[in-house]
């Protein structure tokens, strides 16, 4: 047995039970309402245009594409679309294919949900109870229950992480992140600054985007046809010009633009930000900032420079062991360290 694999753990699921749970908690015919949108996004300040863009996204349970600059909250939308998706999923620690093992349940990416059952009832206590309620049966150890995943791959994203990794030594393969994210969200962040060009990596996600079903190569030539049952989401800062045409776009539902923020919204992210670190914000020192660092050199807003202008700010006060203030001096010092001449 160690020579046909070196696997420990719960026993696998067979692959067609894996296949028929995964289709009962499939992520297509979710249903997202307006308040739930709202409320997930109450820490991000987004007009009604985007927020409902994202959705319809969401409740498509299909591939979408955040593009927009830098600093606008594509990466953090696109990660709190996985707190939107209602419900929990079955996540098996492994499951069988014709003798081989593929390892699917990673606690990097799989939250697991707590047990609410009393840990003090033991076996031999669960012996005792008639097998007929079915509310005193265990939980099969074979599946963990988790909530729905959120898988993030960045920059170093490569083609050989979308397929099974096998190990000569062990014997057993690891599943590929669109099958950890099965029942989830998959991201995709930095869309265009991968090891790949964007063309390769959409194109290996053509067939799966419209059928739904993926194909892993084992190590013998066998392939596996397993579900495709994810969100996925595309951000980038990039042009979408420079990404890819038309038919390349087509693959791609939704294209959902985060703009820079408007004046008014500025200010409020501004006036959030003061709120959350208890920092007294005067108009007079917010209008300082707009003139003298927006205004005068024709700078545009970006959903991140409050965050980022007042934690510099905090840490300059902080250095001269006073507390921070949104005063000319310490405003003109943490926009000369932050801002640079591009």
């Amino acid at each position: 047995m160690l020579q046909r694999g070196q696997y420990n753990g719960p026993a696998p699921v067979s692959f067609e039970q894996y296949v028929d749970v995964q289709h009962r908690q499939s992520v297509r015919g979710l249903h997202i309402d307006k308040d739930l949108i709202s409320r997930t996004l109450s820490h991000m300040i987004l007009d009604e245009t985007t927020l409902y863009a994202l959705g319809a996204a969401v409740n498509s349970g299909r591939s979408m594409l955040l593009y927009g600059n830098s600093g606008n909250g594509k990466s953090t939308a696109a990660a709190t679309i996985g707190r939107m998706l209602p419900g929990q999923v079955l996540i098996p620690h492994a499951f069988e294919y014709n003798g081989h093992i593929v390892k699917v349940f990673d606690p990097r990416v799989h939250a697991e949900v707590p047990d609410d059952s009393p840990p003090e009832r033991r076996a031999d206590e669960l012996s005792k109870t008639a097998l007929s309620d079915s509310s005193e049966r265990r939980r099969d150890q074979r599946w963990v229950k988790a909530f729905r995943p959120v898988v993030m791959a960045g920059g170093s994203l490569s083609l050989q992480d979308l397929e099974l990794r096998y190990s000569d030594v062990s014997k057993f393969y690891i599943a590929p992140l669109q099958v950890k994210a099965n029942g989830g969200v998959l991201v995709i962040d930095d869309f265009g600054r991968q090891l790949i060009e964007p063309k390769e990596l959409l194109n290996r996600w053509i067939l799966p985007l419209e059928q739904g079903i993926d194909h892993l190569t084992l190590h013998t030539g066998d392939t596996i046809v397993i579900p495709f049952d994810l969100l996925l989401v595309f951000s980038t800062n990039l042009p979408p010009r420079q990404l890819g045409d038309e038919a390349f776009f087509r693959r791609i539902r939704h294209k959902i633009e985060m703009p820079d923020p408007t004046h008014e919204n500025f200010v409020r992210i501004f006036h959030q930000v003061c709120e959350s670190k208890e920092i007294s914000c005067q108009n007079g020192a917010l209008d300082y900032l707009l003139e003298h660092h927006y205004r005068e050199r024709g700078r545009a807003f970006r959903c991140c420079h409050p965050r980022d202008i007042i934690e510099l700010i905090e840490s300059i006060a902080s250095y001269r062991g006073e507390p921070p203030a949104l005063s000319p001096e310490l405003i003109d010092l943490a926009c000369g360290f932050y801002f640079v001449d591009l």
